[in-house]
């Protein structure tokens, strides 16, 4: 699955999808502050889902999330998807590198960094089960009953 969180600004969900759509079949979540007139709109075999009330049933349904570091990256986590971050803001970077550092997402950099990688290198990353196995792994250590109280202590640091 791919999210950018409300808006997408960048048309960074097209240039994820673009990479990866051949050999993934993608859903899109698509937020309200999406233009009518993004890029991912024109992508054929993709699934789109707007105005979603509850997005935990979309995520719990797929098997990798694509993300950037908001509210999406610490949804994803905590529901122990095996998460991919691209930063797509600068206020974001604080989050992403914690996160990074205690290895619950695998950083692909800034948006600027990831429009540069070979859909390749993107693919191999992204079928790594050693990486895909590490990540759930420890995102379960994290994210169990007190998972809420944990988040909020890792909010307050940043």
């Amino acid at each position: 699955m791919i999210t950018t969180g409300g808006s997408d600004k960048y048309d960074l969900s097209y240039i994820i999808a673009k990479k990866v759509v051949n050999d993934f079949s993608l859903s899109v979540l698509i937020g309200p502050g999406f233009k009518k007139n993004n890029k991912i709109f024109k992508l054929k075999n993709i699934k789109f889902f707007k105005n979603l009330k509850n997005t935990s049933n979309l995520y719990s349904s797929n098997d990798i999330i694509i993300t950037t570091g908001g509210f999406s990256m610490f949804e994803s986590c905590s529901l122990n998807k095996p998460t991919f971050v691209i930063e797509n803001y600068n206020h974001q970077k604080k989050a992403i590198r914690y996160f990074e550092k205690k290895k619950y997402i695998y950083n692909f950099g800034s948006r600027k960094k990831f429009k540069q990688l070979s859909s390749k290198k993107i693919l191999l990353t992204l079928k790594n089960l050693k990486i895909i196995k590490n990540l759930i792994k420890k995102n379960h250590n994290i994210f169990d009953s007190k998972a809420i109280y944990r988040i909020k202590d890792i909010i307050m640091r940043i």
